[in-house]
Formats: C-alpha cells, sequence, structure tokens
C-alpha cells in the first residue's frame, strides 16, 4: 500500500481538480494607470475631431454631385418634351390650378412617379414633401418685359410655356435650380417652384446651398452645372438666400 502524506496528497487533488487552482499573476504583468488610459481617449477624441468634418464635407460633396445629376437627368426629360412639342417647354399653370415643370412631365407621361420624386429635388434636404410647390424653382422675373431674353408665352387652357428657339443665349440662363422660399419652417420646408432675382423675404429665389456657398442649375441648353454669382448677376440677379434661408446681396 502506498502511503501519501498531506502535502503531497493536497498538491495531487489540486491537479484533478482545475477549478480549485488559485490564480496567480506574474510580478512581471504591467498594467495601464489611469494617466495612460486618458492620454489613450484624449488621442480617440482628436482623431474623431479631426476626421468628422473630413466625412461631412465628402458627404456633401456627394450630395452636390447626386444634386447635379438630377438636374441633368430633368434636363434629359425636358428635351425630350420640347423635342415633341415644337420647342415648347411648360413653365407653370394655373388652370385647374396651380402646378409646375415637374408635375407636367409627370402627367404628361413623360416622368414616372418614382423619378418625379426624386430628380426633382436636392438631396440637401433631409425632408422633402412631394407636394405640386416643392421642387427645383423655374426663374420666372419679368417674364413680360418687351425685350425679356425669357419670355412666356401663354397658352390658353394649358398654361405658360417658354420657346426654346426664342431663348436670346441658352446656355446663358437658366429654367430651374436650386431654390427655397424665405420662410424655412413647417410650412415651407424645402425648395419652392419659382425663382426671383431679386425676391423679398417671403418670396421665392436663388438658394447658395452648395459647396463655395453658390447654387446649381439646369440652363436651357440642357447643361447643368454650378453658377458662380458673376453669372447670375449677368442674367439680373440681384439677391439669393444663404443655406440657413437668410436673404443676402450677391
Amino acid at each position: 500500500m502506498i502511503k501519501i502524506d498531506d502535502a503531497r496528497a493536497s498538491l495531487l487533488l489540486k491537479k484533478l481538480n482545475p477549478r480549485n487552482r488559485s490564480i496567480h499573476v506574474s510580478k512581471n504583468a504591467r498594467t495601464f494607470t489611469l494617466v495612460e488610459l486618458l492620454i489613450v481617449i484624449s488621442i480617440i477624441a482628436l482623431l474623431a475631431a479631426l476626421l468628422l468634418p473630413v466625412l461631412k464635407t465628402a458627404k456633401d460633396k456627394g450630395k452636390e454631385i447626386l444634386c447635379l445629376n438630377n438636374l441633368r437627368q430633368s434636363g434629359m426629360f425636358v428635351t425630350q418634351y420640347a423635342g415633341d412639342y415644337q420647342e415648347f417647354v411648360f413653365v407653370y399653370t394655373s388652370v385647374p390650378f396651380e402646378y409646375g415643370w415637374l408635375d407636367n412631365l409627370y402627367r404628361t407621361g413623360y416622368l414616372n412617379l418614382k423619378n418625379r420624386n426624386t430628380i426633382g429635388y436636392c438631396p440637401t434636404y433631409s425632408f422633402i414633401d412631394y407636394g405640386r410647390f416643392w421642387m427645383y424653382g423655374f426663374y420666372s422675373d419679368d417674364e413680360w418685359e418687351a425685350n425679356n431674353p425669357c419670355p412666356f408665352i401663354r397658352v390658353s387652357g394649358y398654361g405658360f410655356f417658354r420657346k426654346l428657339n426664342r431663348i436670346a443665349s441658352p446656355s446663358k440662363y437658366m429654367f430651374v435650380g436650386d431654390s427655397c422660399v424665405g420662410i424655412l419652417s413647417a410650412q415651407f420646408p424645402t425648395q419652392y417652384w419659382w425663382i426671383g432675382r431679386n425676391p423679398a423675404g417671403n418670396q421665392g429665389g436663388i438658394h447658395l446651398r452648395h459647396s463655395g456657398g453658390l447654387p446649381q442649375g439646369l440652363m436651357y441648353d440642357g447643361h447643368a452645372a454650378k453658377l458662380p454669382k458673376d453669372a447670375l448677376k449677368s442674367t439680373g440677379f440681384q439677391k439669393g438666400f444663404s443655406a440657413d434661408g437668410t436673404l443676402k446681396n450677391l
């Protein structure tokens, strides 16, 4: 018979039952001090502060590109409509009720509902009311001037049109573009359907919402671009709304 003393018996039991082992931390192990932990947190916060503006700028640039693409697509449908209707471009009507260029493309079958609810709007706004007034605004001022470079043509029972071959400089004058009404509120949350060259605070005007404080627009020749302030002034614009809706001189 083998005899085992108490010390050896205890050691044998520990080996057979590892759960009873005590945990020993090596004397060489090193833990983080509070100061070191705070330094790590500060570095992470600094990196976040540096990266967030860059990410926001990239996001805004993406929306700007999408806005320009929406305007280009709108131009394709407007050009197609004009080709089918002897160079006439529908602007707006008040018969039987008011609606603008975008709804006309939808009502006449050039746009389906998905396109209507996509390409007529700038994506910089998170909220969009797909009503008949909320769309890229059309250039509307001084339509009855004798020498107006973009004269309106009234078609009884249909509405107001412009004819492409009567536009003095199609590449210079804007058909539709970034717009807003001066009351940025629950009642007027987004874009507005017409643009005045010298609007009052509660009227529709050009919206300087993109990078550099500039708007984007679709010209009568079908091309879309960001519009420098000098180009706006050369076509008679005097005032516009900043990104937050404040009326300002160009």
